[in-house]
């Protein structure tokens, strides 16, 4: 709904990208979405998609193209997508997570700043097979208490994939999500953890979006953490990329820029054509303050004395139009040939 405050109206389109089928040209009707204030995110479908072309749509829209390379990626894409259009960026969002009985138990923590109207956590399936995915889980308030479960139809969202928990105005500190198994079998889990408030947020961009060709001084990328005005001092940016082949990348820290409203990083370790995709946490410290020259509310300030602390994650994407192809990850290519595994089993071969 356009007329919400912070919220779009948006489009999600999963395309191999071939215009196959009746007369419409795809950047006309990037055009018209755009005019009509509509983003449109697209999700490259098959082996063979045109990513270059599904990125440009996104792009002319103000949208980005974004990467699900299993099927099981899709809820909590979904559920990204949700707080997107919210105006919301996500606390974690595809942390992967593994449990076995309640032997070995996955905790992760989630911090949730005051004034936070709902806690979401979604936990949903890595598990090839959906049958043998059996999560035991609960949210444990920062006082201790447990609150919400798994399996609690009550309080939670039941789907074979997925399991959606929700907490009303929930408690500011750290929660804790404890996984863990009803049977044997590993639960392998993606998790997504969205704080609904406002106020904090973190903004990530990359230009250029479509690079044709290795740009000379790499793709620019640039984030902000805001709680309404930008942040200054007091915020630590960390940057890490996922290539096309799936590879992560390992985290770097972003500099403050000149203006010392955002932080700006310079990525330049390019492996062969196709979507990179960006992963920006912004830690928001106790000693954080507003950016110079800010319009902030007096009446704000004289409250509260300084920004509230919070942790929210923004991704964006790029991208890398060349003809080299990335080097397929460790264990994917056993004859080293440069064709997966998987295709040459298809085939008959290896």
């Amino acid at each position: 709904d356009n007329q919400v405050a912070g919220r779009q109206q948006a489009v999600l389109l999963l395309s191999d990208g071939e215009n196959n089928e009746g007369d419409f040209d795809p950047d006309s009707v990037a055009e018209a979405l755009r005019d009509d204030g509509v983003l449109v995110y697209t999700v490259p479908f098959g082996e063979s998609a045109d990513g270059e072309i599904l990125a440009s749509i996104a792009e002319e829209t103000g949208a980005e193209m974004l990467n699900v390379s299993t099927p099981l990626k899709l809820p909590p894409l979904y559920a990204q997508l949700w707080g997107r259009i919210r105006g919301e960026s996500p606390v974690w969002a595809n942390v992967e997570s593994e449990a076995q009985g309640t032997a070995n138990i996955a905790i992760h923590a989630i911090p949730v700043e005051a004034g936070a109207e709902r806690l979401n956590v979604m936990v949903s399936t890595r598990n090839d097979d959906a049958s043998d995915w059996l999560p035991i889980c609960t949210l444990i308030s920062p006082g201790g208490v447990g609150i919400a479960t798994c399996n609690d139809p009550q309080q939670t969202a039941i789907d074979e994939y997925y399991r959606l928990l929700r907490v009303d105005a929930p408690e500011a500190g750290n929660w804790q999500l404890r996984i863990a198994g009803l049977s044997s079998e590993p639960v392998k889990s993606y998790i997504w953890a969205h704080v609904e408030n406002p106020g904090p947020d973190c903004w990530a961009s990359a230009s250029p979006r479509v690079a044709h060709g290795k740009p000379a001084q790499g793709v620019a990328i640039t984030a902000t953490a805001s709680y309404g005005p930008p942040l200054g001092t007091g915020v630590v940016y960390l940057v890490s990329v996922q290539t096309p082949n799936g590879e992560q990348l390992p985290a770097e820290s972003m500099d403050l820029n000149d203006r010392q409203n955002g932080a700006e990083y310079s990525f330049a370790n390019f492996q062969g054509r196709g979507r990179y995709e960006v992963i920006v946490t912004c830690l928001v410290t106790p000693e954080a303050r507003f950016s110079p020259g800010e319009q902030v509310d007096l009446m704000k300030i004289l409250e509260d004395g300084q920004p509230v602390g919070f942790l929210r994650q923004a991704r964006t994407s790029f991208f890398l139009d060349v003809e080299d192809f990335p080097p397929l990850p460790p264990g994917n290519d056993c004859d080293n040939d440069g064709i997966p595994d998987t295709s040459e089993i298809a085939g008959g071969g290896l």
